[in-house]
């Protein structure tokens, strides 16, 4: 969604870190409404924000465990150590 609304630049990767701190923090209500706020100067950018609005919407009611495991996933991706992750995962029982 970011990359829709702000193209890779380091606004959108400013405006990731701040909302994944506040997704964490469990102000959902304040990204939803920052969401709505949005200008967006695409219709790709218009059809992201309002997928990303329906998403967090739906999930509002995430538990902090679930956060929690998303804040790892990115800091994998950042750190490049994502394609580890899964090998772990998929040699765990059960996987």
């Amino acid at each position: 969604m970011a990359k829709a609304q702000y193209g890779i630049s380091l606004h959108a990767q400013e405006w990731v870190e701040a909302t994944l701190t506040r997704l964490y923090r469990g102000k959902v209500g304040r990204v939803l409404a920052g969401l709505k706020h949005m200008q967006p100067p695409s219709d790709e950018a218009a059809k992201a924000i309002a997928n990303c609005w329906s998403h967090l919407h739906e999930h509002r009611k995430w538990y902090e465990v679930n956060s929690n495991q998303m804040l790892a996933l990115r800091c994998a991706k950042y750190n490049g150590t994502l394609g580890q992750v899964f090998v772990r995962y998929q040699q765990q029982p059960g996987a």
